[in-house]
């Protein structure tokens, strides 16, 4: 992913330079967290008001992976074609697949059997109340419907994000569930809008809740984000807004809230609140991504309700998986304490406690990467670097053991210029879906905005 300000995303840009191999730095200190800027990722839950919440993982959803033997760098996912399809969808956070189809989850869900033909099966007003949230005072507001992740899991797909309040009109946490990718059902768990502090009339930011990111494990599910716990003086914020939230769910339908105490921070000790980013499971316990400024926490869990802290590292990871007995997780990192300058980096680890950089892209004002999935014969990580909309460009790598990594060019590739790759999903047969945000048109002006167009990319290597 995936930590959700509205108004704080700069869909930041990037131009595929040349990859660092970087010799195994291993990373042992315990520390807090670099934030990054992402652009389109404005509308999104949770961070809702620019002066609020740190930056988010761009959730993309991944299966999980398997053991496979080793392959050559000639098997790997390095050619790609571009699909010009699901041109309708106006913004995807994440995709899944299974055996029958493809879901995409962003401001509604999109099913595919085959990623070239795709059918709206949940349309935004499910998520806000009305289409586009014109109908509903969450809308109105700022507070609009969003999914943030979505994977094969629970019924059979889990989407997560945040989606209007009925009672109060605000967004609050929400989970939506699928036995087949085409007909959704939203969780009606009371524990996804639990009670928060008042939040005075007319204010549009922030929302009540919201999840970042879902992943199999402990009881079945377990789900992170956070619930708004600040306080207001007149109208005006005076506090950090939210809360980590921890839910675990047996089903995907019944949630329950875990009390984390103050593992994750706490707003009256001297340990500050961390942002729950992401969270997957690596084949024998749950890992978590808390991140707070330029540093990020990992935590474990046996059972997604009693976490220990592991490692920190400087970074902001948006995104982890697992691959081969391998955690890979990815983000960026700043130059320098403070500094204006960020590169996107690859980090690996056997057992969430000692961290490596696996790969580190060349500085730029923005650089990230935000996506990465497995098959279990090959990872792809996918990001996007540059100096600000719209010169921004998608970055790919591409590796066989999280450890060598290959960067994928954009020059004479179905990548197309000023295209920002934000996500990435393995598929059936062993392929890649790659995803992101194509800048169409526009100067920027009030004029002439910028228009953007959905960038979908199948692998056809690997």
């Amino acid at each position: 992913m995936a930590d959700l300000p509205a108004q704080l995303r700069a869909y930041a840009a990037t131009v595929l330079d040349p990859v660092e191999e970087v010799g195994a730095t291993e990373i042992l200190q315990r520390s807090a967290r670099p934030a990054h800027p992402r652009r389109w990722r404005a509308a999104l839950v949770g961070g809702v008001t620019v002066a609020l919440v740190a930056a988010v993982a761009i959730g993309t959803a991944t299966l999980k992976s398997r053991s496979s033997p080793r392959i050559t760098s000639g098997a790997l996912p390095t050619t790609w074609s571009r699909l010009d399809t699901l041109q309708d969808a106006p913004f995807i956070t994440a995709m899944a697949s299974r055996g029958h189809g493809v879901v995409a989850a962003g401001e509604g869900i999109w099913y595919s059997r085959d990623a070239g033909s795709w059918t709206q099966v949940l349309d935004p007003s499910a998520l806000s109340g009305g289409r586009n949230g014109s109908r509903s005072l969450a809308g109105l507001l700022g507070q609009l419907g969003q999914l943030t992740d979505v994977i094969v899991g629970g019924p059979g797909y889990v989407a997560v994000g945040q989606a209007d309040d009925p009672a109060t009109q605000r967004a609050v946490a929400a989970v939506w569930t699928s036995t087949d990718g085409r007909r959704w059902v939203r969780a009606p768990s009371p524990a996804l809008a639990p009670p928060t502090p008042p939040i005075p009339d007319g204010v549009e930011t922030p929302v009540r809740g919201y999840i970042q990111s879902v992943s199999d494990g402990g009881p079945g599910l377990v789900a992170v984000g956070g619930v708004f716990g600040g306080a207001f003086s007149g109208g005006e914020l005076v506090s950090q807004p939210y809360d980590p939230a921890v839910w675990t769910s047996p089903d995907g339908a019944h949630w329950s809230r875990v009390d984390t105490g103050s593992v994750f921070g706490s707003r009256t000790g001297i340990s500050p609140l961390l942002s729950l980013s992401a969270v997957t499971e690596d084949g024998r316990q749950l890992v978590l991504a808390a991140t707070n400024r330029d540093t990020t926490t990992i935590f474990e869990s046996p059972d997604g309700s009693h976490w220990r802290r592991t490692a920190s590292i400087p970074g902001t990871i948006s995104q982890m998986t697992e691959s081969r007995d391998r955690l890979v997780a990815v983000g960026s990192q700043r130059n320098a304490p403070g500094g204006t300058s960020q590169r996107g980096v690859v980090w690996t680890s056997t057992d969430a406690v000692h961290w490596r950089q696996a790969a580190v892209s060349a500085p730029a004002p923005f650089a990230t990467y935000t996506g990465v999935a497995s098959t279990g014969d090959s990872v792809v990580v996918v990001g996007y670097r540059g100096v600000g909309e719209p010169v921004e460009d998608g970055v790919m790598l591409v590796s066989a053991d999280a450890t060598r990594w290959v960067a994928v060019p954009e020059d004479g590739g179905p990548f197309a210029a000023r295209t920002t790759l934000v996500g990435v999903t393995s598929t059936f047969g062993g392929r890649y879906l790659a995803f992101g945000n194509q800048t169409a048109s526009g100067d920027g002006s009030a004029a002439s905005p910028y228009r953007y167009r959905l960038g979908l990319y199948r692998s056809t290597s690997g």
